[in-house]
């Protein structure tokens, strides 16, 4: 299900997709609209996929041409290789906003034309065990990575999203550790928020941190895992990123999905990586706040804006 498409090109195919990777990246970098990481996903959705598709089924020169049957192929294609349908509908959302910013006049069809399986949000259990944590972590420090351990450590007492993770500068761990609140000055649509410190862990891990920084001889104003540099952000986040594709498979149990409780969801088989911290986040610090007095309404409404989302329903995605 996970697995990367490969295609075989031609040398004349392959030039072709080159062709129409440019013509796509063209339209989408002039406009502005959707978040940085929203337009990246979907450069990678049309340069690196979609492009190899039109150039080698339809030899496509111009995508100002495409229509209902390249996307219907397209779909077609995707759900032999056994992609799931929030796959097609990300592959699909891409296509839609190179459209909108286009000069293609075609209409293409709506997925409700495109005989998708509904999408199944919030099925599984993505959350991690507490043993397959403590693997990670073995891991990590076994290959001396500690820019993976603190990340692993903020992302499962925190919260954060990867984006926010691989940005954290000293002074907000330094302001958490004084004011029990770690501030996000820009999340996910460039939302701010503040994250309660308030459990012992969240104290200990701060002040470790913050330890190994000034022993780094970081000051307030550095980030955290990067330097200064043009493009250290962008490097330490595909190097996490890669860290973890790399050896997920060695952290979780095998028996994992066997050890469930009743009534509670199945463990996914797979799509396991950083967002997994933040599920598990969620669920151990909505039981904390049930067993604290909190109703289930009301520890929802706080998970979900310790999280940074607009609508505590979201918050089932990530339940157990």
């Amino acid at each position: 299900m996970g697995t990367q498409i490969r295609y075989e090109l031609t040398e004349a195919q392959a030039n072709l997709s080159n062709d129409l990777a440019i013509q796509f990246k063209r339209d989408i970098d002039n406009t502005n609209n959707g978040s940085i990481e929203t337009r990246k996903r979907y450069h990678t959705a049309l340069e690196n996929r979609f492009a190899k598709f039109l150039a080698s089924e339809f030899r496509l020169k111009n995508i100002n041409n495409i229509s209902k049957k390249h996307v219907y192929a397209y779909v077609g294609f995707l759900q032999a290789q056994g992609k799931s349908a929030g796959y097609l509908v990300t592959e699909l959302a891409a296509i839609r906003f190179w459209r909108k910013h286009s000069n293609c006049k075609n209409k293409l069809p709506e997925n409700k034309q495109l005989d998708l399986e509904k999408r199944e949000v919030g099925k599984y259990n993505r959350g991690l065990l507490d043993s397959e944590l403590t693997k990670m972590i073995e891991v990590a420090k076994k290959g001396d990575r500690r820019d993976i351990v603190f990340g692993v450590y903020i992302a499962y007492y925190f919260g954060l999203r990867k984006n926010e993770l691989v940005t954290v500068r000293i002074w907000q761990l330094e302001e958490a550790d004084a004011n029990n609140q770690l501030h996000i000055p820009r999340g996910k649509g460039g939302r701010k928020r503040d994250v309660p410190v308030d459990t012992h862990e969240q104290s200990l891990v701060l002040k470790e941190i913050l330890r190994y920084a000034k022993s780094k001889g970081k000051k307030s104003s550095d980030y955290l895992f990067c330097d200064n540099h043009k493009h250290s952000v962008k490097k330490e986040k595909d190097s996490i990123t890669n860290w973890m594709s790399n050896h997920i498979d060695e952290i979780l149990d095998p028996d994992r999905k066997l050890m469930v409780e009743k009534g509670k969801k199945a463990r996914a088989e797979g799509g396991y990586g950083w967002h997994s911290l933040r599920h598990t986040y969620a669920q151990r610090t909505e039981k904390r706040l049930i067993a604290c007095g909190m109703s289930l309404k009301q520890a929802r409404k706080e998970v979900s804006e310790r999280l940074g989302h607009g609508r505590p329903q979201v918050l089932k995605t990530y339940e157990d």
